[in-house]
């Protein structure tokens, strides 16, 4: 672990390549003074191989000091200082510790046992590696597919599974991985896997993972075949000794565009549903918990609940934001109606803020404009979707797939 530093990293790299430009000043004159005076000249060639030397230790600094960093989080804490230049881009741009997530599986209002499968069987095997590491418990913990219509949460049960395991987490996007350059996504790939082995336990985590490891085709860009080549080679290498205490967790919305050899590697599949009225009641306790909400409270929360069915985390958000927001308006509005009298009484929620914002047509459910999609995600799911056991669901699709068929 680093102790305090008079200097950061960044700041003593802008020290020595500030001083590599001046030293290439300094030469430069001494070369041009050199040809001119008399008596002993200065052999500018071993100058230039000194500065060359000097600006490759400077490239190597770049590296070392962006693990420096992140020291504390590596394995084996000599591991920081052997980064290659691909794997300290990819810490600096897609590491977050777990210290610095921000979530919780506490924080996930509902999905009460997708959240029981998910500490079972992907927890597990990251708090306690050597208990899945070997049998047939080895290969069934290499990935997760949380797979759902958008704003359920999917992202936000990634981060609480290295959360709550303490494990780091590494959020790949295309972005990532894509460079102009030939074999530049393949080093980048198999960077991320090589990183991941030093920051164990890791949870690497793709979302819309469905752009990056679509259905290969015959007459796609050859660094798109290469791309998805490569990762399927490295995510192999999981199974391999010394990699055990790492996962794959792709979220997606529409996971019949994904690859089958993907899919194989992906052993539990998750259908992270919308959220039934028990459960939307749960999310809105939770998104309320700082907010003074007006007597009988449970009467509020039934009222909207009610309100809203189809709607997904992420709308339940935007409503309550909606109506917290109706609430300022109607509180400055009683202000102005005092003529100037003092309205000691702060923001408070009241169900006629509810009424108002559901009634505005500003707050809808996203699903209703994808009634398809919803569809196509149940259909799917019980074809490929898995039980915690590994078995088929039942034919029992629930609400989602009646309201899809409602809305289409």
């Amino acid at each position: 672990m680093l102790e305090e530093k008079v200097l950061s990293p960044g700041e003593i790299e802008q020290i020595l390549l500030f001083a590599v430009g001046t030293a290439v000043k300094r030469f430069q004159g001494l070369e041009k003074g050199s040809r001119d005076a008399e008596g002993p000249h200065v052999d500018v060639t071993d100058l230039d191989g000194a500065l060359e030397t000097f600006a490759g230790n400077v490239k190597t600094l770049g590296a070392i000091s962006a693990g420096a960093e992140f020291a504390g989080i590596f394995a084996n804490p000599a591991d920081h200082l052997s980064l290659t230049k691909h794997e300290a881009e990819i810490l600096k741009t897609c590491l977050i510790k777990p210290t610095d997530l921000n979530a919780s599986f506490k924080s996930i209002g509902g999905l009460a046992k997708t959240k029981k499968v998910i500490e079972d069987l992907i927890q597990l095997p990251l708090m306690r590696p050597e208990l899945f590491s070997f049998g047939v418990l080895k290969q069934s913990t290499t990935g997760l597919l949380l797979f759902g219509p958008p704003g359920t949460g999917k992202t936000l049960l990634a981060k609480s599974i290295a959360s709550s395991s303490g494990a780091n987490f590494l959020n790949v996007q295309m972005s990532s991985i894509q460079s102009k350059w030939v074999g530049e996504n393949e080093k980048n790939v198999k960077s991320i896997f090589s990183l991941a082995r030093k920051l164990k336990p890791c949870v690497i985590f793709v979302d819309e993972i469905d752009a990056l490891l679509k259905v290969r085709v015959r007459d796609q860009p050859h660094w798109v075949t290469n791309t998805i080549n490569e990762w399927m080679l490295e995510w192999d290498g999981i199974n391999s000794k010394g990699s055990d205490g790492i996962i794959v967790v792709g979220a997606t919305n529409r996971p019949f565009d994904l690859d089958e050899a993907v899919l194989r590697r992906l052993p539990r599949r998750l259908f992270v549903n919308l959220p039934d009225a028990d459960e939307r009641h749960s999310i809105l306790d939770l998104m309320l918990s700082e907010e003074v909400v007006e007597e009988p409270r449970a009467d509020v929360l039934d009222f909207v609940v009610k309100g809203t069915e189809g709607f997904s985390g992420s709308d339940l958000k935007n409503l309550c934001i909606a109506a917290a927001l109706g609430s300022v308006r109607r509180l400055l509005a009683e202000e102005a109606a005092a003529e100037g009298g003092d309205i000691k009484a702060g923001r408070v929620l009241k169900q006629i803020d509810f009424e108002t914002a559901l009634e505005s047509g500003d707050v809808v459910p996203s699903l209703s404009e994808k009634a398809e999609l919803m569809k196509e995600l149940v259909k799917w799911d019980k074809m490929y979707g898995l039980r915690a056991g590994g078995g088929r669901r039942d034919s029992n699709t629930g609400w989602g797939f009646d309201l899809a068929l409602k809305n289409k």
